[in-house]
C-alpha cells in the first residue's frame, strides 16, 4: 500500500440525485467537523440568531426564494458535527423538492440533486510547497527563527496563507460553473473547507430582481437592460456538468501542482513562478464569478472583462487582446469547446458562452456611419491621407474593444498617436454608437471553458514561461552546491541503517550548510514522489514542523516512499532508478546547470 493512494485533487460524489432512488447522505460524514464550536461563541451565536430572525420574516412573505436558500447556507455553516450536517442537508433537500408553482401546483425543483465536492490531501499538500520554500529564501536564519519562536498564529510557512486557505476551500473554483446561466440561478453552494455541498435545483430561476433590495442599490448605476431567456435543462444535465467541471479541474491541478514543471532554463525549481501560476488561475476563477454576479453594474463588469481578457492574452494563451475580441476567433472557439464536452453538459455550460459570442457580433451593428452609407467596411479618414482606411466590421469591433480596454487609464493616453494604426483606432470612436450588448462581458467565460476543455495548453505554457525566466532562481537555490544534494540523498537512503542515519544527522546538525541540505531534502522528496508515483505528504507535515524536527519529518515521509518501493512488486526496478538520482537528476539537471 502507498502512504497515500490519492490520485485526484478533487472528488465529486452524488449525495442525492434527481431519481431519489440512490441517495447517500452518509457521504457527508466525510466532511470535517469545524475546528471550533461556533455556537459556543456568544457573539457568533447572537449574530446567527439575528440572521435567523431576519430570514424567517422574509420567508413568511412567500415571494423571496433567496431567504430559504440563505437559511440552508447559514444552518450548514453553523452545524457542529456530521450528524447535524446530515439532518440539515436532508431536511433542506426534502423541502426543496416540495416547492411548488403557485398556479399549477407542479414541483418547481423536481430534478434537484446534491453533490459533495472535496479537496483531497493531494491538493492540500502540493499547493503549499512554494510557500514553504519562500521562508527559506527570504529568511536566511529561518531555521534559527523557527527554533526560537514557540508559537505564532500565522505559522512558520505563512506566505500567501490567506490565498492558501481559499484554494483548499475549493468553492471559488466552482464559482464560474454556478454562475454559468447568469443572471439566472441554478445551484446553491454551502459547506465547510475542504468540502462544498452543491444543491443543484435541476432548473434555472431568476437570479436578480429589477427593483433595488438594499439602500446602496439606489445609488446611480448601470445594470442590465436586456432580458435573458430560461434554459431548458435535462434532469441530469446539471449533475453531469459538475462532474465534467471537477474532472477538468483535476487535470489542470495536475499541472499547477507539479513542481517538476516549474524549472527554469538551468533546471532549478522556481517557487516564485509556481506561485505566480497558482495565483493567476485562482484570480481568473474569482474574477469570472465576479463578472457573473455584478449584474447591477455594467461598468464593473466591463472593467473585470478587460482584466480577464488581458490575463488570457498575456499569460495563459499568449495571444493578442484584440484577437480574442474578434468575432471569428470567438465563434471558432465556442464551436471547438462544444465538441469537447458531452451534449447534455454543453446545454448547461454553453448558453452563456454563445450569448457572449453573439454579443460580439452585435457590436458590429454599432458602426452607424457604415450602415447609413451602405458600406461593406468601416471607412476611417485620418490627416494627410486622401483615401480612407478600410476596416472589416469584425476587425473594427475588436480594435474598438481594445480602445475601451486602454481607456481604463483614461481616454487618449499620455502620448499622442504614434502611428497610422493609432490614428485609425481612436477615430473608430467617431463611427460607433458606444452601445455594447449586456452579454458581451461574459466573453472571458468562453476562454475559461476553452482552457478547461484543453488543459494541456496550461502545461505547455507553464513550461515555456518557466524556461523563459532563465537563470532567475531563489537565493537559497543559488547558494546550493552538489555536496548538499549528496548529503541529502545519503540521509534519505539510510532508511535501513538507522545507526548510520544517526551519525549523518549529527553531522548535519553541526554543519554550517544545514539549511541548504534541508532544502535539498525537500526537493529530492518531491522528485522521489514524482518518479515513484507515490503521493507526497511531506508538504502538509512541514507546515506543522519546527526547527527541532524538520529533518525527521522529511525523513519520515521518504522512509514511507522507499519502503513502498521496496515491498511492492509493481515497483520492481524502481530502486535502481532511485540510485541514479545523484548523477542523473540532482546533479545533471539541477546542480550541473546551476554551477555551469
Amino acid at each position: 500500500m502507498w502512504p497515500n493512494a490519492e490520485t485526484s485533487f478533487l472528488t465529486c460524489r452524488d449525495v442525492a440525485d434527481e431519481t431519489e432512488f440512490d441517495n447517500h447522505f452518509e457521504y457527508l460524514k466525510d466532511v470535517p467537523d469545524p475546528g471550533i464550536n461556533l455556537v459556543a461563541d456568544p457573539e457568533i451565536a447572537q449574530r446567527f440568531s439575528d440572521l435567523e430572525q431576519q430570514l424567517l420574516k422574509r420567508v413568511k412573505n412567500g415571494d423571496d426564494l433567496a431567504a430559504p436558500l440563505h437559511r440552508i447556507q447559514a444552518h450548514i455553516a453553523m452545524s457542529n458535527n456530521s450528524d447535524e450536517l446530515i439532518a440539515i442537508v436532508q431536511d433542506a433537500y426534502d423541502n426543496l423538492r416540495q416547492v411548488q408553482y403557485e398556479k399549477t401546483g407542479e414541483r418547481l425543483f423536481d430534478g434537484a440533486s446534491i453533490q459533495l465536492i472535496t479537496a483531497t490531501d493531494l491538493l492540500v499538500r502540493r499547493a503549499r510547497l512554494p510557500g514553504i520554500l519562500f521562508r527559506f529564501d527570504q529568511d536566511p536564519d529561518a531555521l534559527q527563527t523557527m527554533g526560537n519562536v514557540a508559537e505564532y498564529e500565522e505559522g512558520f510557512f505563512a506566505s500567501s496563507a490567506a490565498w492558501y486557505r481559499e484554494i483548499i476551500g475549493v468553492t471559488h473554483y466552482f464559482g464560474p460553473l454556478l454562475g454559468c446561466l447568469s443572471p439566472r440561478f441554478w445551484c446553491l453552494p454551502a459547506g465547510r473547507p475542504p468540502s462544498i455541498i452543491l444543491f443543484n435545483l435541476g432548473t434555472d430561476i431568476a437570479g436578480t430582481r429589477s427593483s433595488p433590495m438594499e439602500p446602496m442599490q439606489l445609488l446611480p448605476d448601470s445594470g442590465r437592460t436586456e432580458s435573458t431567456p430560461a434554459v431548458d435543462l435535462p434532469p441530469a444535465a446539471c449533475r453531469h456538468a459538475m462532474y465534467w467541471w471537477t474532472n477538468r479541474l483535476n487535470r489542470i491541478f495536475g499541472y499547477l501542482c507539479d513542481p517538476t514543471l516549474f524549472s527554469n532554463a538551468k533546471g532549478v525549481y522556481d517557487p516564485y513562478e509556481h506561485q505566480h501560476w497558482l495565483l493567476t488561475l485562482s484570480q481568473v476563477f474569482y474574477l469570472t464569478t465576479a463578472v457573473q454576479t455584478s449584474t447591477r453594474n455594467y461598468y464593473v463588469q466591463r472593467s473585470l472583462m478587460n482584466t480577464l481578457l488581458d490575463t488570457y492574452a498575456d499569460r495563459i494563451m499568449e495571444r493578442r487582446f484584440d484577437s480574442l475580441c474578434t468575432y471569428d476567433t470567438a465563434k471558432a472557439t465556442a464551436d471547438r469547446v462544444r465538441t469537447r464536452m458531452p451534449e447534455d453538459v454543453a446545454k448547461v455550460l454553453m448558453p452563456l458562452a454563445d450569448r457572449a459570442v453573439e454579443s460580439l457580433r452585435r457590436v458590429q451593428d454599432g458602426f452607424f456611419i457604415r450602415k447609413q452609407r451602405g458600406d461593406d467596411n468601416v471607412l476611417v479618414y485620418i490627416p494627410d491621407d486622401e483615401n480612407p482606411h478600410h476596416r472589416e466590421p469584425h476587425r473594427a469591433a475588436a480594435i474598438l474593444m481594445k480602445v475601451f480596454r486602454n481607456a481604463t487609464h483614461g481616454y487618449g493616453g499620455l502620448k499622442p498617436p504614434q502611428s497610422t494604426r493609432d490614428l485609425v483606432a481612436e477615430r473608430l470612436l467617431a463611427h460607433h454608437t458606444g452601445n455594447m450588448p449586456d452579454d458581451l462581458v461574459f466573453l472571458p467565460y468562453l476562454y475559461l471553458l476553452d482552457t478547461l476543455s484543453q488543459p494541456d495548453q496550461i502545461q505547455a505554457t507553464i513550461v515555456k514561461r518557466a524556461l523563459a525566466r532563465g537563470t532567475v532562481g531563489t537565493d537559497i537555490l543559488k547558494a546550493m552546491n552538489p555536496s548538499d544534494y549528496r548529503d541529502a540523498y545519503d540521509l534519505i537512503k539510510s532508511w535501513k541503517d538507522l545507526s548510520a542515519r544517526d551519525s549523518l544527522l549529527a553531522e548535519l546538525e553541526a554543519s554550517e550548510r544545514r539549511g541548504t541540505v534541508l532544502v535539498a531534502m525537500i526537493l529530492i522528496t518531491a522528485l522521489l514522489s514524482k518518479i515513484t508515483a507515490v503521493s507526497e505528504g511531506f508538504v502538509e507535515q512541514l507546515t506543522l514542523l519546527n526547527d527541532s524536527n524538520l529533518a525527521d519529518g522529511i525523513l519520515n515521509i521518504t522512509d514511507q516512499i522507499l519502503e513502498a518501493v521496496d515491498n511492492d512488486p509493481a515497483n520492481a526496478g524502481s530502486e535502481d532508478l532511485l540510485d541514479t538520482i545523484p548523477d542523473t537528476f540532482a546533479f545533471r539537471d539541477i546542480i550541473g546547470h546551476a554551477s555551469g
